[in-house]
């Protein structure tokens, strides 16, 4: 299985397992990536973010190619 942190958000890596468990953290934020084989999970997999200044992010991601093309920023009630 192949590598698939994202380096390129900046996020400091706080923990890392191998490619099974990794961890990053950016002020109060932090992300949790862990490997899943069973494809009907990962495409059924979500994940949500409550935060000020996501239009900044989201664009800052679409620059550097880490935003999956099915995943257009929308406002959510």
């Amino acid at each position: 299985m192949k590598p698939w942190r994202f380096p390129q958000l900046g996020f400091p890596k706080v923990h890392v397992q191998q490619v099974a468990y990794d961890v990053v953290a950016q002020g109060q934020v932090g992300l949790h990536f862990w490997a899943c084989e069973d494809r009907r999970i990962a495409e059924a997999t979500s994940c949500r973010f409550q935060v000020e200044g996501v239009a900044a992010l989201h664009a800052k991601c679409a620059t550097l190619g880490i935003v999956h093309p099915n995943a257009p920023l929308q406002g959510k009630p």
